[in-house]
């Protein structure tokens, strides 16, 4: 049996083989057994009256130095009439926690979901992978046949293998996406309440997440001895390195140059700014997947994918310390940068589709069509832009999630930007500040923070020369005219 690192099965059932012996038991909370990779924090506190599971890592940006058990007693210590979802708000990491009060219990992920919440019918079991569901059950893989000829589409892994909606490669399986939470008394993903923050001016809003994403990066390095931050030329990152200066000589940056030259902007820039930095830098050529990494990754997954990037996950593999060990990644900063902007107002199945790249796929359009009839109340009782709120809970919450998940046969790693209250302040900054080409937002943010930073390009091959240039305003007149954007979608429908 793999090692299933980083990945836990909550169960009422008994075992029939036992646990692989990279696994720990650690007894029962609200009628479930936690079974957890040893690799994997697992923080059980009771009171009087209640009792909270925390797997995984939380942080809080705001007191860097609290460990897991601190910040759950906190959480525990709560008032009255402040609910479990709003004070987790204000916490960074990845991670699900499991609270029982009063014979209600509830499972809730962190805000992308990034640790993985599968459940079956009734919640009697809850997991973050199938394989592992599967191994430690002695059950066999059942796949609904609709879900089998997506999965095995052309079309699927043209689009890397992204998955829409919350059906699983196994149909006694049911993903929870971000935004929601388990009742496992109902067994049944329900709406999660949101507490917006309470209304800042612009310069406000860019502080915050600044201190936000300072906090959580110092309270990383004070858990891991070896954090690696990866760096490319473009916003996610340099927003992180801007926020990252208490910690700068603490951890190692570093660039995959993967089928791209010494000259790439992707690894010139960062090459240029961390000498300017003064900070340790290395470029790293990742070599061909071995067969042992790529018969591991077939072991632990249901449908890995092979993609160049995945050299990436084989270099960690290889080379981190699986406790020790943490990558920084600017993973969930796409959610505040306006990544489906159509001219149509209104959301529909078929757009979504389009938008997701299965424009002709009834069951993304019956997967969707299902989303919306509790997204569209819910986006406008929160007072979010639906299509941010779509590539929030879909695109992160299924393709986003799953690349964090393909990372633990390597190592752990974590996402600064996944943290309820900074996504909430940043979603309330107008969306054509937070776009492309110019993310004048963002600029800001870095202009405020570390303005030298400013002196290095960022994504030039996208604006700087003339064909970028030219190709970001077609893409802009297209998407900004309806008639243009209905005719781009029939001519994708037409090609796939």
């Amino acid at each position: 049996m793999p090692p299933f690192n980083n990945q836990y099965l909550l169960t009422d059932s008994t075992l029939p083989d036992g646990l692989p012996d990279s696994f720990i038991t650690y007894g029962s909370v609200a009628g479930f057994t936690i079974h957890a990779s040893k690799n994997l924090s697992v923080v059980v506190v009771q009171s009087r009256s209640e009792t909270v599971a925390l797997l995984g890592e939380i942080f809080d940006p705001h007191d860097p130095s609290k460990t897991n058990e601190e910040i759950i007693r906190q959480v525990m210590k709560r008032p009255e009439h402040e609910s479990i979802f709003e004070i987790l708000q204000q916490y960074s990491g990845r991670y699900i926690i499991i609270a029982e009060q009063a014979s209600q219990i509830v499972v809730v992920p962190d805000a992308t979901c990034l640790r993985r919440v599968l459940f079956t019918e009734n919640a009697t079991t809850i997991t973050s992978s199938p394989k592992l569901f599967h191994e430690l059950l002695g059950i066999e893989q059942i796949m609904d046949p609709a879900v089998k000829s997506f999965v095995n589409s052309d079309l699927f892994l043209e689009n890397d293998a992204a998955w829409p909606g919350t059906q699983t490669v196994d149909q006694r399986l049911s993903r929870l996406l971000p935004n929601h939470y388990l009742d496992a008394n109902e067994g049944s993903a329900q709406r999660r309440p949101l507490y917006p923050p309470q209304p800042s001016d612009r310069q406000a809003v860019m502080e915050g997440l600044i201190d936000s994403l300072s906090g959580c990066l110092i309270a990383i390095a004070e858990r891991y001895d070896d954090v690696r931050f990866p760096l490319t030329a473009g916003w996610d990152s340099r927003i992180l390195l801007a926020a990252a200066d208490a910690i700068e000589d603490q951890v190692l940056f570093y660039t995959f140059a993967t089928k791209v030259g010494l000259n790439h902007p992707d690894v010139r820039i960062p090459f240029a700014i961390t000498d300017q930095l003064d900070v340790d830098y290395q470029i790293i050529q990742p070599r061909e997947l071995t067969e042992e990494f790529v018969t591991a990754m077939q072991d632990s997954y249901y449908n890995p994918r092979f993609p160049t990037k995945m050299r990436h996950v084989q270099h960690r593999y290889y080379n981190a310390n699986r406790q020790t060990s943490a990558a920084v990644v600017g993973r969930v900063a796409e959610i505040l940068r306006v990544f489906y902007s159509p001219p149509l107002l209104e959301a529909s199945p078929h757009l979504l589709a389009d938008l997701y790249g299965y424009p002709q796929s009834d069951f993304a359009h019956s997967e969707f069509a299902e989303w919306l009839k509790s997204a569209e109340p819910y986006a406008e009782r929160c007072d979010i832009n639906i299509f941010d709120l779509f590539y929030w809970e879909q695109r992160m919450g299924n393709w986003g999630s799953r690349h964090t998940y393909e990372n633990d046969i390597a190592s752990h790693q974590f996402a600064p930007f996944n943290n309820y209250n900074l996504l909430l302040s940043g979603l309330s900054i107008p969306r054509n500040e937070r776009k492309g080409p110019d993310y004048t937002f963002f600029e800001d943010i870095v202009e405020m923070t570390r303005p030298e930073l400013l002196s290095h390009p960022v994504n030039p091959d996208s604006k700087s020369t003339w064909r970028g240039t030219l190709k970001n305003k077609l893409r802009r007149i297209i998407n900004d005219d309806p008639r243009l954007y209905r005719a781009k979608s029939r001519y994708k429908q037409a090609r796939s």
